[in-house]
C-alpha cells in the first residue's frame, strides 16, 4: 500500500512539474481573457459531443455484456458508466473504473466473464483509436508530419492496432487455453481464463453484433475526442483543420495513457500547447483549449460522482440474466 501511495505521489509531482513547464510559456492574463470570451455555442457543442460519445460507449458496452449473458437496461448502464468515469478520472489509472462498473452488475464470484466483456469493449476502443490515427495521419499538416518523433508515433499506433486485433482473431482464445494447460497451470486458473475468454468467442460468432460494436467504437472516437476537441478549438477562436485536430487528439490520447503522471496531468496540456503551436496557435490560446477539453470531460465524471454518492451502489446494482440472447 505504501509503495502504491509513493508511486501515486511521484506521478502527481511529475504532473505538476509538467504543468509548470507549460505555464511558464503562457501569459496567463491573456489566457483568462480568452476564456472569458469563449463562444458559448461551441462550448455547449463540446458538452453535447462528449455526452453523445458516452452514449455510444454504453451502447457498445451493452452489446458486449449481452454476449456475456448480462441483459441490462440502457438507462441503468448509462448511470453505471458515469460512475465508472468518475472512478477512472479521480483514481490512479483507468482500470479501476471498469472494475467498479462490473461489480455494479454482478457479484465478484460471477464477474469474470463480464469483466472480460468490458475489457473487449476497451480493446475495440483501442482498435478504433489506433486505426483512426493511422487513417488521418497522411491528412495531417506537414508541420506535424515533419516532426522527428512522427515516424515513431506511427509505429506505436501500428503496434497498438496489431496487439488489439490479435486477441479478437479466431482461435487465439483456444490457443491461450491450450498453452495454459501445456504449462500445467492449476485447473482453477484455467477455468477462470476460459470463463473470461468465453465472451470473446460468443461476440466473434455473431457477425452482425461484431460489426455494430466495431462501428460504435469508431463513432465514439469521432464524436468524443475528435469532435469535442474541435469544438473547444472553435470555442477559443482558433483555426485548425479537422484532420489536424483529429491527429492531435490521437497523439494526446497516446500521451495521456503514458504512466508518467496522475491521469495525464500536465502531459495532455503540454501536448496540446506544443502541437497546436506548430499550427500557429499561440500558447495563450492553446492552453485554454486544453483546459476546456479537460473541464468538459471532468464535468461529466463529476456527474458520475454525484450519481454514486446520491443513488449509492444498492440503487444501481443489477443481476445478469442467466442466458444470452439469440445469435445473429
Amino acid at each position: 500500500m505504501m509503495k502504491k501511495r509513493t508511486i501515486a505521489g511521484l506521478k502527481v509531482l511529475v504532473g505538476l512539474f509538467l504543468l509548470w513547464l507549460v505555464l511558464r510559456r503562457v501569459r496567463l492574463g491573456e489566457s483568462f481573457d480568452l476564456i472569458r470570451g469563449a463562444a458559448p455555442f461551441w462550448l455547449a457543442a463540446a458538452v453535447c459531443c462528449t455526452a453523445a460519445a458516452n452514449l455510444l460507449s454504453v451502447a457498445r458496452w451493452r452489446i458486449m455484456l449481452a454476449a456475456a449473458g448480462a441483459h441490462v437496461g440502457f438507462a441503468r448502464l448509462v448511470l453505471v458508466n458515469l460512475v465508472g468515469m468518475f472512478f477512472s478520472t479521480f483514481l490512479p489509472g483507468s482500470v479501476g473504473g471498469d472494475v467498479f462498473k462490473v461489480l455494479y452488475i454482478a457479484s465478484p464470484r460471477d464477474s469474470a466473464p463480464l469483466f472480460s466483456a468490458t475489457v473487449v469493449s476497451r480493446v475495440l476502443g483501442m482498435v478504433a483509436l489506433s486505426g483512426t490515427g493511422l487513417a488521418v495521419a497522411p491528412l495531417a499538416d506537414a508541420r506535424l508530419r515533419g516532426q522527428p518523433w512522427w515516424p515513431l508515433y506511427l509505429i506505436m499506433l501500428a503496434a497498438a492496432l496489431t496487439c488489439s486485433i490479435i486477441p479478437l482473431l479466431p482461435g487465439v482464445d483456444r490457443l491461450g487455453i491450450r498453452l495454459l494447460l501445456r504449462v500445467k497451470f492449476p485447473n482453477r486458473l484455467v477455468r477462470l481464463a476460459a470463463s473470461m475468454l468465453e465472451p470473446i468467442a460468443v461476440w466473434r460468432s455473431r457477425p452482425g453484433t461484431a460489426a455494430v460494436s466495431m462501428i460504435l467504437a469508431f463513432l465514439f472516437q469521432a464524436a468524443g475526442p475528435f469532435m469535442t476537441l474541435y469544438c473547444c478549438v472553435l470555442a477559443m477562436g482558433a483555426h485548425a483543420a479537422p484532420a489536424d485536430v483529429a491527429a492531435i487528439a490521437v497523439v494526446a490520447s497516446v500521451a495521456f495513457a503514458l504512466p508518467i503522471s496522475l491521469n495525464g496531468l500536465g502531459v495532455a496540456e503540454g501536448v496540446y500547447v506544443v502541437l497546436l503551436g506548430l499550427l500557429g496557435v499561440t500558447p495563450e490560446r492553446a492552453l485554454p483549449i486544453a483546459l476546456l477539453f479537460r473541464f468538459v470531460i471532468t464535468a461529466q465524471a463529476l456527474v458520475g460522482g454525484l450519481v454514486y454518492f446520491v443513488l449509492k451502489r444498492s440503487t444501481m446494482a443489477v443481476e445478469p440474466a442467466p442466458e444470452s440472447g439469440p445469435a445473429d
